[in-house]
Formats: structure tokens, C-alpha cells, sequence
């Protein structure tokens, strides 16, 4: 009995050092912060594998094309907050082209849709979109192997 307790201990210690880190809500935008995107519009010789681990993936080979930044501003600064009064958060998009709207909750910062000039380029009109439910772009907290699924309608 008395070998087996250190056994016991060693081993749940052994387990805790192996864990997997979770990403928290800390993760989540806030008004002022900005988020830096670098996107390779045409990757060659990455090779994901499939779901499961330990995985080694290198991303060494890719080399951005397209950059761009997205500054988050409280949603009441917004031209179309009273479309979306319930968004924390907002951010313009590319050239000053549009606005996205978010809601931020403890588990989720979702995406409630878009306030601008037609998106899609086709109609030099102002609209605005929403998501029903909303889009949820991020989620906390998230672990190795979370899956989620999402659906949504667009309402103009």
C-alpha cells in the first residue's frame, strides 16, 4: 500500500504534464484592439493531416499575398448601432468600406452581420445584413479535438 499511493501520484502528475492547452475568452477582440491578417493566396506544399495527433505541421513554406488589419471600436461609435444594439464591438471594412458587427459574449464573439456598400460590388446601394443566428466566429473555451458546428440565414 505504501508504494502504490507515490505510484498513484506520479502518474496523475505525469498526466497533468502531458494536457493540452485550452484558449479562453482572453483570446476575444476589445474596443481599441487591432487584428493583423497575412493571407497566401496560393500555398504550395502544405500538408495537413488528418484530425488526431501528435501532428507536425509546417507553415515555414507560405508567404503572404494579401495583408490586412481590422481594428475593433465600440459598437455604439457606429453608423448602424441601432441596427444592432445588442453588438459590444465593430469593425470597418477594407478602404473604410463597410461595417461588421459582433457580439461578445463569455463563450462566444459572434458575428451579427454588415451595415455598407454592397458587398458583393454589384449595386452601388447602402444595405444591411443579418445573421439569424448570428455567425459565431470564435469560441471559448476551446480544446484539442472541439468540434463545432454552425448554421445560420441571412436577413436583409
Amino acid at each position: 500500500m505504501r508504494k502504490l499511493v507515490p505510484v498513484l501520484a506520479l502518474m496523475t502528475f505525469c498526466n497533468w504534464l502531458s494536457a493540452q492547452i485550452t484558449v479562453t475568452n482572453a483570446t476575444f477582440p476589445l474596443a481599441g484592439d487591432t487584428l493583423k491578417t497575412a493571407t497566401d493566396l496560393n500555398p504550395d506544399g502544405i500538408v495537413i493531416t488528418p484530425p488526431g495527433g501528435p501532428a507536425t505541421w509546417d507553415f515555414s513554406g507560405l508567404a503572404p499575398t494579401v495583408k490586412s488589419e481590422s481594428v475593433f471600436r465600440a459598437a455604439s461609435e457606429g453608423s448602424a448601432f441601432a441596427d444592432f444594439s445588442s453588438a459590444e464591438l465593430f469593425s470597418v471594412g477594407a478602404g473604410g468600406q463597410g461595417e461588421t458587427y459582433y457580439d461578445v459574449s463569455a463563450n462566444n464573439f459572434d458575428n451579427l452581420g454588415y451595415y455598407g456598400s454592397d458587398p458583393t460590388g454589384g449595386l452601388p446601394i447602402q444595405t444591411s445584413f443579418k445573421f439569424s443566428p448570428p455567425v459565431p466566429e470564435r469560441r471559448a473555451p476551446l480544446n484539442f479535438i472541439d468540434n463545432h458546428l454552425a448554421e445560420t440565414k441571412l436577413k436583409p
